[in-house]
């Protein structure tokens, strides 16, 4: 059995950041054995070199193994090439954010096992209220029946996906996983690489290493989108990316929440954060204990979500994206 670092999220807890690291420096910068490996959608397992290579061909500033990988039937072969791009004594390190919620999939499949892996399971997390507000907006661009929160959330009020927003339910799965031998729940902070890093024994980013990726739609993006609002509902992020790509914006992301949805959200989520304390080190489960974006919606009420005439497309917006796109265009 291979030994590896599996890190499964959560969303909107610097995954793409640490993601884009690792693709850049697939061994970490590390002479202990690190590898950072992708497992993609066809079963083929990108190392080193194959993964640069793809990583430069791409429009993400990324590369993340499949999200569907506990689905295929053909495990025993992709462990095998696991197997082949491990030297002896390496760490394996395997990042996809979708497999927060996959861990019944791959407990299942007895994944780990046909794989060929021992895994130590890495999950960040973070309160749910400002988590929502900031997945809110890709999930609107994905979604075009989507128009406010309260879309989604009486949706999850009336059954739709239970484990949703509820991070200990999620980890379950992956708790039960007679091949986990140990399942690490952090507390996001921010910035991610320097602590996964110093968790897996890598030594810490260099200076402008460590930079955020795939950052929330900022308000110049929505408005666009809402002018061309043909564009959503594509459930992918390309168009995200486009935008923010030619279109950089330091905003941040609107707030969408009201304060029946924020109250909705902590009172559906309180006894699952109960039960996330007993899954942290000590320390952090004080620092959870005592933080009331857990608990309240009181550090929030000073936050009123974006208006129409706010999220409406000006001139100089359209006029910001047109030159935006002939630049792009001519270089």
């Amino acid at each position: 059995m291979v030994n590896c670092v599996l890190h499964i999220g959560f969303g909107k807890t610097g995954s793409s950041a640490l993601q884009a690291y690792c693709s850049r420096y697939p061994d970490l910068r590390s002479a202990g054995g690190h590898r950072y490996l992708v497992i993609d959608d066809g079963g083929q397992v990108l190392d080193g070199e194959t993964l640069r290579a793809r990583l430069a061909g791409s429009s993400r500033p990324y590369l993340a193994s499949s999200p569907r990988l506990w689905e295929r039937a053909d495990l025993e072969t992709v462990g095998g090439r696991l197997a082949a791009a491990a030297p002896a004594g390496s760490l394996l390190i395997l990042s996809q954010e979708g497999w927060d919620r996959r861990g019944r999939d791959c407990l299942e499949a007895d994944g780990l096992r046909r794989l060929g892996l021992r895994a130590r399971v890495v999950a960040y997390v973070r309160p749910q209220i400002e988590w929502f507000n900031s997945a809110w907006w890709q999930w609107w661009t994905w979604v075009d029946e989507l128009d406010t929160p309260a879309d989604l959330l009486q949706r999850w009020l009336g059954g739709w996906r239970p484990g949703f927003m509820r991070w200990s339910t999620m980890l379950d799965p992956w708790d039960a996983n007679p091949h986990v031998d140990e399942l690490a729940v952090r507390l996001y902070c921010g910035n991610t690489i320097p602590d996964f890093l110093s968790l897996v024994g890598a030594p810490a980013p260099a200076s402008g290493d460590d930079l955020p990726v795939n950052l929330s739609l900022a308000p110049l993006h929505i408005r666009i989108l809402k002018f061309v609002p043909h564009l959503r509902g594509q459930h992918t992020p390309q168009y995200n990316w486009v935008l923010q790509k030619v279109l950089p914006s330091a905003e941040p992301a609107p707030w969408a929440l009201t304060p029946d949805d924020m109250q909705a959200i902590v009172d559906g989520c309180r006894a699952d954060n109960q039960a996330l304390l007993e899954r942290l080190a000590p320390e952090d489960a004080e620092r959870m204990r005592r933080d009331p974006r857990w608990w309240s919606i009181e550090p929030y009420l000073d936050r009123r979500p974006a208006t129409a005439d706010e999220l409406q497309a000006t001139p100089q917006d359209l006029g910001a994206a047109i030159e935006a796109m002939l630049t792009a265009l001519k270089s």
